[in-house]
């Protein structure tokens, strides 16, 4: 994909963003030489952008992608804000009533290898961050436990994108540092520091110089 053709799917993101409701059709419509998987990517990445940088539209950007993955034949990549966030709510509590079991987890993961990408860990950090906020501490350490159990699966996960794996784990770590403090849970953040620093040891997004000095 180049520079050139990444550029018009922008460009045609920019337009449905900015069109009047109702007329989306017509404008996808007079771009059919776009509508394909590449230009279904480049809605999702737009649309985790715009979530992390507190822009509107994100959710409907990404059911504006699931849709036109529907039409195109690609039902694996229409997964909608609703699914994710149920499918978050799912492997979080079968993380909690398995004790991190990988044989009860790893299937459930397997099945959802759609949703284990960026927009995923901005669910992730989103959820914990209003989940948190509102909890009292023996139940914020309950939540961080679940979230640091299912970083290690995700870490250690072999299927799907690798890359995307290890975004969510460290997503997750740092969520759980939030809670697991080294005044209040010296062993637990030690332990938690610790995988971080794996994880970004072995981080394939970024800059590698800048993810060995966050390891050290």
């Amino acid at each position: 994909m180049n520079e050139e053709r990444i550029q018009a799917y922008l460009n045609l993101i920019d337009t449905l963003l900015n069109c009047p409701g109702g007329t989306e059709p017509e404008v996808l419509d007079s771009h059919p030489e776009l509508i394909d998987e590449d230009l279904v990517q480049i809605m999702k990445q737009v649309a985790v952008m715009r979530a992390e940088n507190g822009e509107a539209n994100a959710d409907w950007l990404q059911n504006q992608a699931a849709q036109i993955a529907s039409a195109i034949g690609k039902p694996k990549l229409a997964a909608t804000p609703a699914a994710y966030n149920d499918f978050l709510q799912e492997v979080l509590r079968i993380t909690s009533d398995s004790n991190g079991n990988r044989q009860v987890i790893y299937p459930l993961l397997k099945n959802n290898l759609d949703k284990l990408d960026n927009f995923f860990a901005h669910r992730l950090r989103s959820w914990a961050a209003t989940t948190l906020a509102d909890a009292e501490l023996p139940q914020a350490q309950n939540i961080a436990a679940v979230i640091f159990t299912f970083s290690n699966l995700m870490q250690e996960f072999p299927l799907g994108n690798r890359a995307s794996n290890l975004e969510i784990a460290i997503t997750g770590y740092e969520i759980a540092l939030t809670v697991r403090t080294p005044k209040d849970f010296p062993t637990d953040w030690a332990a938690t520091q610790n995988n971080l620093a794996t994880a970004y040891s072995d981080r394939i997004r970024g800059d590698r110089a800048e993810n060995l000095e966050q390891a050290i």
